[in-house]
């Protein structure tokens, strides 16, 4: 059932995200190819052309980012806890399994975006010859970076999608506490981020003054210093992921929770 979710999920957004990243993409080969031949074509008309291409290509960079949250936020809050969510919650599947799907898609938006951004700076930067050389460079860098260093790349990947997916799942918490209110659910929703975000600080900046406090953390700084290369900064990303993995789950649990013994589509 969680796959059919997952489906259901992507269809729904990809109808949207998908034509914007692609626009995001074909504006910017434009905007490269106007800005390329100011001086060849150059005239007011020609100007303006470029000038509403360029403002158009940067509304799309902003709306990349922008336009994905709010669909991100919008297919939890709407589709589970507004009027979709009498139909979504009779549907043989648990709490836990709507949660994943949206989240999996949420994090591929993420990537998807991401990547769209990339090749849309990609296309204002390079010109034909430079695309023609981008395999050739690539194959030089998979042959003569060391192996450490392709782990640590994979590991700052694994990081950064945990952070997004922690993101996202803060968010969900909030949405499901600011459900909790009978009235201003919204504004409720955006104080408990907030919190959440207050209380998350607190707690990191205590943590951080018992550990830089504290004899055994230095004893800690020193093994990490006596292993052997790269051990340390591997281990060290690990913990970071680990760490990331446990506060995600804490908003999971809890948005499950919510959701599972607190339901109010009222």
């Amino acid at each position: 059932m969680l796959s059919k979710l997952i489906r259901y999920e992507w269809k729904a957004v990809a109808r949207v995200c998908i034509p914007m990243y692609g626009g995001l993409i074909l504006a910017a080969m434009l905007t490269h190819f106007l800005l390329g031949n100011l001086e060849r074509f150059s005239s007011t008309l020609y100007d303006i052309i470029t000038m509403a291409m360029s403002t158009l290509c940067f509304g799309l960079f902003m709306a990349a980012f922008v336009l994905t949250l709010i669909i991100q936020i919008q297919r939890f809050s709407k589709n589970l806890l507004g009027d979709e969510g009498y139909l979504m919650f009779t549907l043989p599947a648990s709490v836990s399994q709507h949660i994943t799907a949206k989240l999996v898609v949420a994090v591929l938006l993420d990537v998807l975006s991401g990547a769209a951004a990339i090749l849309a700076v990609l296309a204002l930067a390079l010109d034909g010859t430079m695309w023609l050389d981008l395999p050739g460079d690539f194959f030089d860098m998979i042959v003569y970076v060391d192996w450490s260093d392709w782990l640590l790349l994979l590991e700052v990947l694994i990081l950064c999608l945990a952070a997004g997916a922690v993101g996202m799942l803060h968010i969900y918490a909030s949405i499901a506490v600011g459900h909790l209110a009978r009235k201003h659910r919204t504004l409720a929703a955006f104080g408990a981020y907030f919190g959440f975000a207050v209380a998350l600080n607190i707690l990191f900046t205590g943590m951080l003054e018992i550990f830089v406090s504290s004899t055994w953390m230095a004893e800690i700084g020193r093994w990490f210093m006596e292993l052997k290369g790269d051990t340390g900064g591997h281990l060290l990303m690990w913990l970071l992921i680990l760490g990331i993995a446990v506060l995600g789950a804490g908003f999971f649990v809890l948005t499950r929770y919510l959701l599972k013994n607190h339901l109010n589509l009222e």
